[in-house]
């Protein structure tokens, strides 16, 4: 008898990938499907602001990083919610325009 695991909607999460495969694992499936939303939810920006700082907005949130190394743990945390971490270089031009909050 053939096992099928069946799931959609990863938004590009690797949590929820992982967690498939675990499944597929644990219930013994001969097939995974993954059907539907696979690409992320939207892009999140941070604006490097120089000497290791960034600054983001998650949900409406905004976030600091003032590490080199935190950059990438916040990267993780937000592929693991299903959106692209995007890393923006200072400029003049993205300082005045990339907050999501302000340009409403």
């Amino acid at each position: 008898m053939t096992r099928i695991l069946f799931s959609t909607d990863f938004h590009i999460s690797k949590t929820v990938f992982r967690k498939l495969l675990v499944f597929g694992i644990q219930y013994k499936a001969n097939v995974l499907i993954e059907s539907g939303d696979v690409t992320g939810k939207a892009m999140v920006p941070a604006s490097c602001q120089g000497n290791g700082r960034y600054v983001g907005f998650i949900s409406d949130r905004e976030e600091v990083v003032n590490f080199p190394g935190e950059i990438e743990i916040e990267k993780k945390i937000i592929s693991d919610l299903g959106f692209y971490p995007t890393i923006l270089k200072k400029t003049k031009q993205n300082q005045k325009s990339w907050n999501p909050i302000r340009n409403r």
